[in-house]
């Protein structure tokens, strides 16, 4: 392809081969890959806006701890992973059960016990790593 400047400075393109459109309808699609796969590696989150919702994680968390109900929910990124992490109680004990469910897949990444002092020494952390 060359670009000629005639006389009257219009420009204009010429194909040896004419096939011009032929040729940037080739490239779009490989532009529009690669400006997709640029963001996927400089942002997880913007990349996998398409989460799963609250709603379908919760069931999940749920399943996994028989007879529990959400104390707390919250969407966050953790260890460089999209997570839902809900804090379940059950009625018949004090404990809390921490269930992080990854926010692409659905599929439970952690189930923890955390006793009522694990729970206010991980709030009084949360807190702190806020003030700063």
């Amino acid at each position: 392809m060359e670009l000629n400047l005639n006389e009257d400075a219009d420009c204009t393109f010429k194909n040896n081969n004419n096939n011009i459109i032929m040729n940037l309808i080739k490239f779009i699609p490989l532009a529009l890959a690669a400006a997709l796969l640029a963001g996927c590696a400089s942002n997880h989150c913007a990349c996998h806006s398409r989460h799963i919702s609250k709603e379908a994680a919760s069931q999940i968390a749920l399943a996994s701890v028989p007879g529990a109900a959400i104390k707390s929910a919250e969407l966050e990124k953790e260890h460089g992973h999209l997570q839902w992490s809900f804090d379940l109680t059950t009625p018949q004990t004090n404990q809390v059960t921490e269930v992080n469910v990854d926010a692409i897949t659905g599929k439970i990444l952690s189930t923890q016990a955390e006793s009522a002092s694990d729970e206010n020494r991980e709030a009084k952390s949360e807190k702190d790593s806020d003030k700063d």
